[in-house]
């Protein structure tokens, strides 16, 4: 598992504190990731754009900053999520974190895993499944281990 994924590279990931951390992600998904982050900067430019000199369009404006602030509240929920999921694979056993890791971020099939790890499919298929079910349970109770739900 110590291997690097040849289908993998490195992004950078902006924390909620600010700091910066390499993620590995696929190909495709690097790829995404720029394409939305430019179209953000450009959507940025030409929300600017529609602005008259004062700064201000009746009717326009107020929906621009809601449309603006949308996007910011999409991304910090997306952002929480993430946090939430990771924590909750934090407390996965080692074995079962690397297969998720694995199969779910690196995109090895689990015959690719069960080659690695020189170990039977159905051996690999039976961790992945009970750290599906333990992930599934702590999501569904994340409140009592810590964590926020929120009402309705």
């Amino acid at each position: 598992m110590a291997e690097e994924n040849p289908r993998c590279e490195f992004v950078k990931y902006k924390l909620a504190d600010g700091k910066t951390v390499p993620v590995e992600v696929s190909p495709a998904v690097a790829r995404f990731l720029e394409n939305e982050e430019r179209r953000e900067r450009t959507r940025r430019r030409e929300d600017r754009r529609f602005l008259d000199k004062d700064g201000y369009v009746e009717g326009e404006t107020e929906l621009l900053v809601y449309d603006l602030g949308q996007g910011v509240l999409d991304k910090v929920e997306k952002r929480e999520r993430n946090n939430i999921v990771n924590d909750a694979i934090n407390h996965l056993f080692p074995r079962q974190k690397s297969y998720i890791h694995a199969y779910y971020f690196k995109g090895y099939t689990v015959q690719e895993i069960a080659d690695m790890e020189s170990i039977d499919k159905a051996a690999v298929s039976r961790v992945l499944s009970k750290a599906r079910d333990e992930l599934k349970f702590y999501l569904e109770h994340y409140q009592q281990f810590g964590g926020y739900q929120q009402n309705g």
